[in-house]
């Protein structure tokens, strides 16, 4: 077995530093090395700018007709005035305090930094009190899944919170999938058709733009033409019942022919359940304009639009709705009847 010691090349790192300092004491314990010829070795393995600053050490030594340093212990309290900083152990111990999981950082990260803190900080500390500074460095996350945990030292903590961030992830994993579709190629399909799509609404914006061009028509609220000549105006909507209604056409000059028909089915009213009322349906009715040689008789239905029946306590009422044909009407009957405001 080959035991050796790397070479100090006189780096400014406080923690490298400390390294090569226990390495050296490991050594000394292995071999045996007498302490006469422990400065000696420890010479041989300074190296560049270590090795300058110690060869002004010793000729400082000289000009000043002092003895020249064969103590191990002397020649490493010389090393650690110069590599590690004057409040070294005050600033390891603040490190070790503070010392949080970075959001990026796994367990092994944090935990392993969290040991080497413990080490080089040389602090005494029982276990509940480690566990509580263990436990007060993890995530957030992974904090509160640990609060119901019992453990009882850092090792439990350490096993525990290596499950959690593995099942996290898996988690975590398992979202990405679903979100990516399952793979590259369902991802490059949802992005064709993202594409296609914004091509046809970009195709439809262009031409609401294009139609949106000259008068709108209030009836419609559509482009390019005006309510006197909406493609619409003469289409109705009415209800056609399965039992046909049948009305007859007695003109009466002082009331309007809606008017005239609503009265007649009030004096026929007759009564029925509600359960035995027809079941009615919308038909488009009448589409076409009023051709100037349409018998007379045909004219009630351009102003009786809508036919229904309704249900009124006991009784089954026929109700005709006007709706665009030019005339408003409603009989006094059904507003007393109906107690409408």
């Amino acid at each position: 077995m080959k035991v050796g010691v790397s070479d100090f090349l006189g780096r400014l790192n406080p923690d490298a530093f400390q390294d090569w300092i226990m390495a050296l004491e490991d050594y000394f314990d292995w071999f045996s090395v007498p302490e006469e010829r422990k400065v000696r070795f420890v010479k041989l393995k300074l190296k560049g700018p270590a090795r300058a600053w110690w060869s002004s050490v010793e000729e400082q030594l000289r000009r000043t007709h002092q003895a020249p340093i064969t103590d191990w212990v002397e020649m490493r309290d010389r090393l650690e005035s110069k590599y590690l900083p004057i409040n070294y152990d005050q600033l390891i111990y603040e490190d070790m305090l503070q010392w949080k999981q970075e959001p990026k950082a796994s367990v092994d990260q944090y935990t392993e930094r969290f040991h080497e803190l413990s080490v080089r900080s040389k602090a005494v500390e029982t276990e509940t009190q480690s566990l509580a500074r263990y436990l007060n460095g993890l995530k957030a996350d992974l904090r509160k899944d640990m609060l119901m945990a019992r453990v009882y030292n850092v090792e439990e903590a350490y096993q525990l919170a290596l499950q959690l961030e593995k099942q996290a992830n898996v988690s975590s994993n398992r979202r990405y999938q679903l979100a990516d579709f399952g793979g590259s190629r369902p991802t490059t399909v949802f992005k064709q058709k993202l594409a296609e799509e914004t091509v046809k609404s970009d195709h439809a914006r262009d031409v609401r733009g294009k139609a949106s061009e000259g008068p709108q028509c209030y009836k419609c609220k559509g482009f390019g033409h005006f309510a006197v000549v909406c493609p619409t105006r003469d289409k109705r909507i009415a209800y056609v019942c399965e039992k046909e209604l049948i009305f007859k056409d007695e003109a009466e000059p002082s009331e309007s022919p809606s008017t005239s028909e609503f009265a007649k089915q009030e004096e026929e009213e007759e009564i029925l359940k509600a359960v035995d009322l027809p079941i009615c349906v919308i038909n488009r009715v009448l589409t076409g304009r009023k051709q100037p040689l349409a018998p007379e008789s045909n004219d009630w239905k351009r102003t009786n639009i809508f036919h229904t029946r309704v249900a009124h306590g006991n009784k089954a009422l026929n109700v005709i709705i006007d709706n665009g044909s030019g005339m408003n009407v409603i009989s006094k009957a059904v507003v007393e009847r109906l107690e409408l405001p």
